[in-house]
């Protein structure tokens, strides 16, 4: 990975892709170049079951599904 590679090869278009549109905000330079880290820590034990229904859920709401689509740039 370095600064002067050329720019990644496009993947082509399928016709089962489903566009999910992005912000403004989603796609302003300043919250490209930001990476976000973050840890938590809980003192109990976490039911992994729960965890995994309740992001399964939110995923499958409105704006949300963008958490697990592949992004992709427009040809500009």
């Amino acid at each position: 990975m370095g600064l002067f590679r050329a720019k990644p090869v496009r993947p082509a278009t399928i016709p089962t892709d489903t566009i999910i549109p992005l912000y403004y905000f989603d796609n302003s330079p300043s919250h490209r170049a930001f990476v976000l880290d973050l840890t938590l820590r809980f003192d109990d034990v976490l039911d992994h079951e729960k965890m995994r229904l309740a992001l399964v859920r939110l995923v499958e709401l409105g704006n949300w599904r963008k958490l697990g689509a592949r992004l992709r740039m427009n040809v500009r």
